[in-house]
């Protein structure tokens, strides 16, 4: 059970933001927009802190597969979007996490590309979503009801049987 809760914690440390590019293209080509999720990585070695935006519904149904990497068709016109965010913030020993989703109304216009992002400042949480287009902000900031939870995770140290 460590093992597995320290191999999800290195993929959330270590994961990587890949889009599938082609996938957005085709909902683009399509005469649609595109929204995806999005990751932060500041800190690092003992001291990450990973901040990760996902898409968790869209006009009130639930997406397939939610997650950051992840990017959704939209189609023209004004839409609900439920956006997620959330932070992992590692210290020697302990683990920090902090998360929450709000809901958004947005302009889906054909052909814009638009990713959920967000900060988070002294404990509170903000989301937005962002036009990659236009390269302007398309829904103003929205601080959600958050969720957050300390975890101390046992000290591993390899020591050499002789």
């Amino acid at each position: 059970m460590k093992l597995l809760v320290c191999g999800v914690s290195v993929l959330l440390v270590c994961g990587c933001n890949s889009v599938n590019q082609q996938a957005v293209n085709s909902f683009i080509d399509a005469g649609n927009a595109s929204i995806q999720g999005s990751t932060s990585l500041k800190g690092s070695g003992l001291f990450p802190r990973k901040q990760m935006y996902w898409v968790a519904k869209i006009d009130g149904e639930a997406v397939k597969a939610p997650g950051y990497f992840r990017a959704y068709a939209l189609s023209p016109g004004q839409r609900s979007v439920v956006a997620g965010g959330g932070l992992f913030q590692g210290h020697l020993g302990s683990h920090d996490t902090l998360g929450g989703e709000a809901e958004f109304s947005l302009e889906a216009k054909p052909g814009h590309k638009y990713e959920v992002r967000g900060d988070v400042i002294d404990q509170q949480l903000s989301i937005h979503i962002f036009d990659l287009t236009t390269n302007l902000a398309a829904t103003p900031s929205v601080q959600p009801a958050v969720h957050a939870e300390k975890h101390k995770d046992p000290i591993l140290i390899l020591i050499p049987v002789l």
